[in-house]
């Protein structure tokens, strides 16, 4: 027997958006505690503030808000007209195997690529092979370098 489409996928539907919107919230107070726990432990301790320090602050902030807003972008649900209708709850952040947790391994992977059909082989190829002689020419050759020698 057939599981029931419509009424199964409206529930489901409703249920993503909600953890969407929980796992957002999650991840948006992470953004926010980790730099925010870095800038007061630092300081307490007293460390001084160089351009470096303030550029890699600035750098995995950046990175931070990144991540965020792509995953943000990837769960937007798109309502009806009415905006009442769910018409798409958008990317499960949840799910197992899915693109919000694919996102982190893609960089790795495309490195993997690049490394396995072009820096790999370009890096171990083997020396050309220098192509063989005909004795004819081999004979030839010795005999001017006797001439020039």
């Amino acid at each position: 027997m057939a599981p029931q489409k419509g009424k199964l996928a409206t529930k489901g539907q409703k249920q993503i958006v909600e953890d969407n919107a929980a796992t957002l919230s999650f991840y948006r107070n992470m953004v926010y505690g980790a730099n925010g726990v870095y800038l007061v432990v630092m300081t307490i301790l007293g460390a001084s503030w160089t351009l470096g320090t303030g550029f890699l602050l600035l750098l995995a902030l950046c990175s931070y808000v990144g991540s965020y807003q792509f995953m943000k972008y990837m769960s937007t649900p798109k309502y009806g007209p009415d905006e009442k209708t769910l018409l798409d709850s958008g990317s499960d952040l949840n799910m197992e195997g899915g693109l919000g947790e694919s996102a982190i391994t893609a960089p790795i992977r495309g490195f993997y690529l690049v490394w396995i059909n072009f820096l790999g082989p370009w890096f171990f190829q083997s020396a050309p092979e220098q192509p063989e002689v005909s004795e004819k020419k081999q004979k030839k050759m010795e005999r001017r370098m006797k001439r020039l020698g």
